[in-house]
């Protein structure tokens, strides 16, 4: 079995990469940030080729060092995690240099003690290629970079992320062609990202960033006005179906691959609860205006990254009803 390396392994999405490595074979390694989280995601994965090292921190230089040396059989170096925290009060120092620095830092540190490693496959965002806010008419594809400078990402966390995505990602591929290492880089590049977790042990009250966007549609009143919110999205277990893939396909070597399935927005969303939920939900949340939906953001030219992956993404409705079946679950065992 080949092995595959998994950096922040007990992550929302990287989660579902690892079982999905797993499923296709592999064998897998991943970081975490301490033996209680590493210890956890064994149990889960009970018997699988899975082990853990623990990286408590991310961003120190050289983190992953001691983990390819004494991983000489890793192959493929899988890279999910980046720092994440919307509540900062100084973008800059919280998300702009630690994403550049530390992409930097895993590359430098895979070239130099990795020289058996074959692929990279670096998870980025589609905020790296164009802004949420953009209108529909306007087009993006898999050669579009998000055109946000450092000085707009300094002005604010939501800035901020957008703009450390675009650098970090720019940094990946600038590297590469500078420093020519011996591996290859492919990005995946994913929209809003839905659906159930990994495992239901890994279901709480609050969930990942992305989920809580639905989650939080369940807390509010009938009589409440909904938010109004949508993009386009993609289904987490597709997002790790598309990794595995740029392992397998060579055609997805250094491509940056979208992962954008069809358009969403909250009244989609209200009308799949209170229909297939009808018994929990109906009544007790929102309905809005069913039927009448908007198209918001900017719209994907991104055929040549369907056509590279080859498969047909899991549908809306699917999405909500597991990701809300697990909610339910959660909160019959818990008596909430």
């Amino acid at each position: 079995m080949s092995t595959a390396f998994v950096t922040g392994a007990n992550g929302f999405i990287a989660q579902h990469i690892v079982v999905a490595l797993l499923e296709a074979g592999y064998k897998v390694i991943g970081s975490v940030r301490s033996s209680a989280k590493g210890d956890q995601l064994k149990e889960n994965l009970r018997g699988k080729a899975f082990d853990y090292v623990v990286v408590e921190d991310l961003g120190k230089k050289g983190a992953f060092k001691q983990a390819l040396k004494s991983h000489p059989e890793i192959k493929y170096f899988l890279h999910t995690a980046s720092p994440v925290d919307f509540g900062t009060d100084n973008p800059e120092r919280d998300f702009l240099i630690p994403s550049v620095e530390g992409i930097t830092d895993i590359l430098t540190t895979v070239k130099d003690y990795g020289p058996q490693i074959e692929k990279f496959v670096y998870t980025s965002s589609v905020v790296a290629i164009t802004y949420l806010d953009r209108p529909v008419e306007e087009t993006a594809s898999e050669e579009s970079w998000n055109s946000i400078t450092w000085e707009e990402a300094k002005l604010d966390a939501s800035r901020g992320y957008r703009g450390s995505k675009t650098f970090a990602e720019r940094a990946a591929w600038d590297f590469v062609k500078k420093e020519k290492p011996n591996f290859v880089l492919s990005t995946v590049n994913p929209t809003f990202v839905f659906g159930p977790q990994a495992f239901e042990s890994e279901v709480k009250e609050k969930l990942n960033e992305t989920n809580q966007i639905i989650n939080s549609l369940l807390s509010l009143k009938a009589t409440d006005k909904a938010p109004v919110f949508g993009w386009t999205f993609i289904d987490v277990r597709d997002v790790a179906k598309a990794h595995v893939l740029s392992l397998q396909n060579p055609e997805i070597e250094n491509q940056r691959i979208i992962t954008s399935n069809t358009r969403f927005d909250s009244q989609l969303v209200l009308d799949i609860i209170n229909k297939e939920f009808a018994a929990e939900y109906a009544g007790k949340i929102p309905t809005g205006n069913p039927g009448v939906y908007q198209k918001i953001g900017p719209t994907f030219d991104d055929k040549k990254s369907r056509s590279l992956l080859g498969f047909e993404y899991i549908d809306i409705k699917t999405t909500i009803v597991d990701l809300v079946q697990q909610v339910v679950n959660y909160r019959k065992r818990s008596n909430l």
